[in-house]
């Protein structure tokens, strides 16, 4: 019974995680060569039912991470920072890019302002 409520509540989260609108992504420039081929169906399956639901848990575990270790971070200044690498590049991975596409953007503004700087809101 426990197992059942478990894998409902896991699909819930993850439907609710999907919806999410994220402002930026549909928008952005892709900067996609144009001699890049088209990735293949077999590659947008495997990334929309294994890499994308493994990269917004990854986020999740990260949130949690990030959360426990505050105490530690704050008063070194180094939150934005383990934020950023442990929740919103997973993010980022996971809603950020066109499905199929493997590689991963480093340069993507997608959870930037206009100046590529995250807006942690942390006082340094």
């Amino acid at each position: 019974m426990a197992q059942k409520r478990l894998a409902a509540v896991t699909v819930a989260a993850t439907i609710a995680m999907g919806s999410i609108s994220i402002s930026g992504c549909a928008t952005r420039d892709r900067g996609m060569d144009s001699n890049r081929e088209a990735p293949e169906t077999g590659e947008m399956i495997a990334d929309a039912a294994v890499v994308r639901p493994m990269t917004l848990w990854a986020s999740a575990i990260g949130a949690v991470g990030w959360v426990v270790t505050l105490p530690f971070t704050l008063p070194s200044g180094s939150a934005g920072e383990v934020g950023k690498a442990w929740v919103t590049d997973p993010l980022g991975y996971t809603f950020c890019r066109p499905v199929g596409e493997m590689e991963d953007n480093a340069d993507s503004a997608c959870f930037a302002g206009d100046d590529g700087e995250i807006d942690d809101n942390v006082k340094r």
